[in-house]
């Protein structure tokens, strides 16, 4: 297939050009079009306000008795669980309190 290009810039001057294109071999597997699909596995937030709607969070709780829970059902690191409660404190999705854990005050969250 011929293509003709004519363009004209800013100062009025004028370029042209024929391209001959030829039909593209694909490469890889195609991408799905349409609306994304349902992902597998609830990412840790998600994990973090299912325990919410559960009721784990009646009481205050610190990060690493919220990691001690979410451990047994998903592998992740404790400052993941830590950063992951910050940030839901901070969309409003948990209260933050404090609690004495081991003899020392700490951030605890609620809801």
């Amino acid at each position: 297939m011929k293509v003709r290009i004519e363009l004209v810039d800013d100062q009025g001057k004028k370029y042209s050009g024929e391209v001959e294109l030829s039909e593209a071999k694909h490469v890889g597997k195609p991408r799905a079009v349409g609306p994304p699909t349902q992902k597998e596995h609830p990412t840790l937030p998600e994990r973090i306000l299912g325990l919410r709607e559960g009721g784990f969070f009646s009481k205050p709780k610190v990060s690493p008795e919220v990691f001690e829970e979410i451990k047994k059902k998903y592998y992740c690191q404790p400052d993941r669980v830590t950063m992951a409660l910050i940030r839901l404190q901070k969309s409003q999705r948990l209260r933050k309190a404090t609690k004495v854990h081991d003899g020392k005050k700490m951030n605890a969250y609620v809801w």
